[in-house]
């Protein structure tokens, strides 16, 4: 599989059985109704209020340095700086491990209530209806790219995973994230024919690494790979069918940090 982004072409040696994508059962719905303005992209970039993020960044560097001090790790000065100190793949996966997955949000200091009547808006849902990000959310920490490594998942859609059907993706920039570095996505993908991708049969192992979902084999229609840009007060929401990832750190000497968290309807 090869793509580009930032004009950099990305090549993944992908040895793997692959099916089309039309062969696959899908029950996902959208959350965004067709009316809105940004559901032909598949994505939008929406205000937050100012306190918002720089909340979730401080409680994250604590979450963070509460990993370092159980793996004997000297403290994070700056997320930013966070490859100086794991530098091998097998230290940084070690790293993941003991972050985990599926974190409460209020940990990071991440608002619920304030984000759900956001999503709401953008998403053209009524009030009245309840939306629920299941108490869950990720941290994702991508080091300064290197053809020896890749700490981002390549290209994907979520609805591949059953569990990750009928929810709206949020992407929330906490560190390091910018036009070398932040969530790519491919504009239109979610409202593709499925017979214009195929994918790996099972979840992708790229460079000795086994990631948790399968990766795009190939794709048989023009596209582009693009990086939405987020001021300080912005996040990024996106369909769960489009298909991103893919979006290595480009940065030299800057590690990327975002969180990920997703809401479905009650």
């Amino acid at each position: 599989m090869k793509y580009t982004i930032n004009k950099t072409d990305i090549n993944l040696d992908i040895n793997q059985e692959t099916i089309g994508d039309d062969t696959v059962d899908y029950c996902h719905r959208d959350l965004v109704q067709a009316s809105q303005s940004w559901y032909s992209k598949g994505y939008c970039v929406l205000k937050v209020p100012k306190d918002f993020i720089p909340s979730i960044r401080k409680n994250t560097l604590k979450y963070l340095n509460g990993v370092n001090k159980n793996l004997s790790l000297p403290k994070l000065p700056k997320i930013e700086r966070y490859h100086q100190y794991i530098r091998s793949n097998e230290h940084h996966l070690e790293y993941i491990r003991k972050v985990g997955k599926h974190i409460n949000p209020h940990e990071l200091g991440l608002d619920q209530t304030v984000l759900a009547k956001i999503v709401k808006k953008a998403c053209g849902i009524e009030e009245s209806r309840g939306l629920n990000c299941k108490d869950l959310c990720d941290i994702r920490l991508f080091r300064p790219f290197l053809t020896s490594k890749m700490d981002n998942n390549p290209l994907h859609r979520d609805t591949w995973l059953p569990v990750l059907n009928n929810c709206v993706n949020i992407y929330i920039p906490v560190a390091g994230s910018n036009i070398n570095s932040s969530l790519a996505l491919i504009p239109g993908s979610h409202l593709w024919k499925r017979n214009k991708v195929s994918r790996t049969k099972d979840n992708a192992k790229i460079k000795g690494v086994q990631y948790g979902l399968p990766s795009v084999a190939e794709i048989k229609t023009e596209y582009e790979v693009i990086r939405p840009q987020m001021a300080d007060d912005e996040i990024l929401i996106f369909s769960s069918n489009i298909i991103h990832g893919g979006s290595v750190n480009l940065n030299k000497d800057i590690t990327r940090c975002s969180i990920e968290i997703r809401f479905w309807e009650d």
